[in-house]
């Protein structure tokens, strides 16, 4: 699982399309600016492809979750600017401080999302007493 916030979502996607191409179940993106046009979208690696953006290779399943104030995450849907079946949602969280990593991690449909890639506190106990 790779989560990357603002800024943060530009860099882990850009990371995500070097060769060899990491394996990763789940990419969740909060407040992202990967569709911004001549200020991040026209910059970015896409495998190659113009018009629309892609979803790296390696990556299974994409998550974008976007505060319906956030003034970063523009324009809206990622999914209008990028293929490969991901889940694009806009939620209300905030009245005020709509981009914040901790208001964005604070929302329900994050831990939705990345609960099933959470491994249970009994599993982590027993991985670390097996090294």
């Amino acid at each position: 699982m790779a989560i990357g916030h603002s800024l943060g979502s530009v860099v882990l996607y850009e990371s995500l399309w070097r060769r060899p191409y990491p394996e990763v179940d789940l990419l969740v993106t909060l407040g992202s600016p990967l569709a911004l046009p001549r200020g991040v979208f026209d910059l970015l690696d896409h495998g190659g492809l113009i018009v629309r953006g892609a979803r790296p290779p390696g990556v299974k399943r994409w998550v974008n979750l976007t505060e319906v104030g956030d003034l970063i995450a523009v324009p809206r849907p990622l999914s209008d600017h990028f293929d490969g079946g991901h889940t694009d949602d806009a939620v209300h969280m905030a009245q005020v401080d709509c981009h914040t990593m901790g208001m964005y991690l604070s929302c329900g449909m994050v831990a939705a999302a990345i609960a099933p890639y959470l491994a249970a506190p009994d599993e982590l106990t027993s991985a670390a007493a097996a090294d």
